[in-house]
């Protein structure tokens, strides 16, 4: 029996050395609230990211270790806030991206927006550093910008009395906005078409992606090509109706901004005129060939 418990406790000294000697540490994941309240787990790898309140950094070490994380700045080396986790054991276990590590949860305050590094000392249960590596990320709570809409759609009727642009479908090339842009890089874009007037106020009628040029800095749906938008902006059906398209921004790290503009949507053709006369005795010309 006592020849047992010694191949156990060996074993189990083996794995203890196991996981503490042969586990790389690493940033993993960051978790926060944004602005609007929303909690977001953002993997390191992506490196953007907009805290409001809080920062907790998800780091990976092996068991008997200890975890010291320290933000600094990036463009000055200043020292930004450090906070070290208790000796880890094998209850000690982060989950990220459904998939289970040893290593600790750090929370921190919200840094200022720019750009950062995240030391990771791991140290031994004697406090000293073992391993250490840097992971750099950014905080960025600016939303896009957007510049004017533009559009190219030839029928419809122009600029209306009303200063607002009436469209139709036929040949339509496309409708977007200029001057789009974000320090961070635009992660997405899309849009959503409404009826505001009548009967149907609240329907919408289109949804989607929108293209984004990155070298013009423009959104944009539809081409250069006569038919390109038709009807992916707005309904071909539809007749004298007024609607409000909206792009919808969203920058890598993760803010959102929106754009609108209203539009009367006249898609429909009315019925096919019906020829009339009338008699006047002082025309003496032909009427569609008759005299």
């Amino acid at each position: 029996m006592k020849s047992v418990k010694k191949v156990v406790l060996c074993a189990t000294a083996a794995l203890v050395a196991g996981a503490a000697g042969s586990v790389h540490a690493d940033v993993l994941q960051y978790k926060f609230s944004q602005a609007s309240g929303q909690v977001r787990e953002v993997l390191a790898e992506d490196r953007y990211i907009n805290p409001d309140s809080f920062l907790d950094i998800y780091a990976s070490a092996g068991t008997d270790r200890k975890v010291k994380i320290t933000i600094l700045r990036k463009d000055t080396g200043a020292e930004v806030e450090s906070k070290t986790s208790e000796l880890l054991g094998f209850n000690s276990k982060i989950v990220v991206d459904s998939k289970s590590y040893y290593g600790a949860i750090l929370r921190f305050n919200s840094p200022s927006e720019g750009t950062f590094v995240a030391r990771q000392d791991t140290l031994s249960s004697a406090n000293k550093i073992v391993q250490t590596t840097q992971t750099e990320f950014v905080v960025d709570r600016t939303p896009p910008r957007t510049g004017e809409w533009f559009w190219s759609v030839p029928y419809g009727g122009g600029i209306q009395g009303d200063g607002i642009p009436k469209f139709g479908t036929t040949e339509a090339r496309n409708i977007g906005i200029k001057d789009v842009q974000d320090a961070s890089g635009i992660s997405s874009i899309n849009f959503k078409t409404e009826v505001i007037n009548g009967p149907k106020t609240g329907l919408i009628t289109n949804t989607g992606d929108v293209g984004y040029n990155e070298s013009l800095k423009e959104a944009i749906i539809g081409g250069a090509n006569v038919n390109d938008l038709f009807d992916k902006a707005f309904n071909s059906l539809g007749a004298n109706s007024k609607n409000k398209i909206t792009f919808f921004v969203t920058d890598k790290a993760g803010n959102s901004s929106s754009s609108s503009m209203i539009f009367h949507n006249d898609s429909i053709c009315p019925a096919t005129p019906i020829p009339v006369g009338y008699y006047d005795p002082a025309y003496g010309g032909n009427l569609y060939g008759v005299q």
